[in-house]
């Protein structure tokens, strides 16, 4: 195809006019007629088209106009894999259960109860209970393996004003801090989790300050019908009023409301579930896909140590390695257990399962952020043994 170009042309005219499909369009530069549109054989498309070789950027895009920007995501990328110490969340993967393994535990009234290290039941029923506990994904979410779920145990037709379900975390200062919420330089937030409901409808999620005087209120989130797992994800407002903690108090509460006045009741009917998974909580506006949101998430040896902060045991295996031998002339003796790392704040102590005692008049228990300092009352002068026969003491310095 041939073109008969303007013999008196002025600088900036163009031709042809107007613009043809399919056909290049020139601009007059006072020199020679140069192409404003592309050869789709050499030029790749806006929309639509393939690239077939690499592209080379030979120098830096001049700001701000021509900045180079990655609009799409790998969905394996090992920068997504580094980015799993960003993550605020504690124990997202909801691998990690010290205090209850996988025991079902019965909820209903007014309570708050920790059932996987990190992760609260939160309810507040008229007449309902629930039951809540980790249990097995058995390859419904590629690369997570557990999560967090309740089902119905005793239903509540309806949800008095007050009445609520829900999936809660909090998140310690130090965590939270980097996100300056209650100051003029706060950003946002955003959230990703792996949701399911045996009812498909508008959920909702907060997240507050420590004592709830400041928060983003409900966000709405929907789930689908059918009882499958979703990828959801949330960019919460920054908030730059109230005040926000940001050392080892709780810096905020994330919560997942899943039934309510104004959500699906799932009380209602004994069959109703909801389950929680691979969550993800981080500082500024970007999320990873459904396909990388396992690669946020710590392995779960180091989401153990991080979990250890807040709560741990102390023996209570399957043989006596919480033990004490000594000799008492005093009729009191005692020994010192440390550990690492430090807690989050000096723990609550308590003694569980079955110690074997001789010559054990009392047990005193001196915990504190590195470790428990036990103290034994021999009932006499002479030898004194205590040993955890499956027993050991638990350190709590939960949020």
């Amino acid at each position: 195809m041939g073109f008969n170009f303007p013999n008196t042309p002025t600088i900036g005219d163009l031709y042809p006019t107007p613009a043809l499909p399919g056909v290049p369009q020139y601009r007059w530069d006072g020199a020679v007629w140069t192409t404003t549109t592309y050869d789709p054989l050499t030029w790749v498309q806006r929309a639509g088209d393939t690239m077939t070789g690499a592209l080379n950027v030979v120098t830096p895009p001049t700001l701000p106009a021509h900045a180079a920007s990655k609009a799409y995501v790998d969905t394996r990328s090992a920068s997504f894999d580094a980015m799993a110490y960003s993550g605020m969340q504690v124990n997202g993967s909801m691998e990690v259960s010290q205090e209850n393994s996988t025991t079902q535990i019965v909820v209903g009234g007014t309570t708050a109860k920790y059932i996987i290290d990190g992760w609260i039941a939160s309810t507040s029923l008229s007449t309902g209970q629930l039951t809540y506990y980790q249990a097995s994904l058995g390859g419904v979410i590629p690369g997570l393996t557990t999560m967090l779920q309740f089902h119905v145990g005793t239903t509540q037709a309806a949800m008095a004003a007050n009445d609520y379900a829900r999936f809660q975390t909090h998140i310690e200062g130090w965590r939270f801090s980097r996100v300056a919420w209650g100051t003029a330089a706060a950003i946002p937030l955003t959230i990703g989790f792996w949701i399911r409901a045996s009812l498909g409808g508008t959920y909702q999620l907060l997240v507050g300050n420590f004592d709830f005087t400041a928060g983003t209120g409900y966000i709405p989130f929907t789930v689908a019908p059918g009882g499958a797992f979703q990828w959801v994800t949330v960019t919460v407002p920054a908030q730059t009023t109230g005040v926000w903690k940001t050392f080892s108090e709780r810096g905020a509460t994330i919560i997942f409301q899943m039934a309510s006045q104004t959500t699906p009741n799932l009380l209602a009917t004994a069959s109703n579930y909801a389950s929680i998974a691979g969550v993800v909580v981080l500082p500024g506006i970007y999320a990873p896909t459904a396909a990388q949101s396992p690669l946020i998430m710590r392995p779960y040896d180091q989401e153990l140590v991080t979990c250890q902060r807040y709560y741990r045991k102390l023996g209570g295996r399957t043989f006596a390695d919480v033990m004490f031998f000594g000799y008492s002339n005093t009729n009191s003796v005692g020994t010192t257990l440390s550990v690492s790392p430090h807690m989050r704040a000096t723990p609550a102590a308590a003694i569980f399962g079955t110690f074997t005692n001789i010559n054990v008049a009392g047990q005193t228990l001196y915990p504190s952020v590195d470790g428990l300092s036990w103290q034994i009352a021999a009932i006499a002068a002479g030898h004194v043994s205590s040993y955890g026969n499956i027993g050991g003491f638990t350190l709590d310095a939960r949020l």
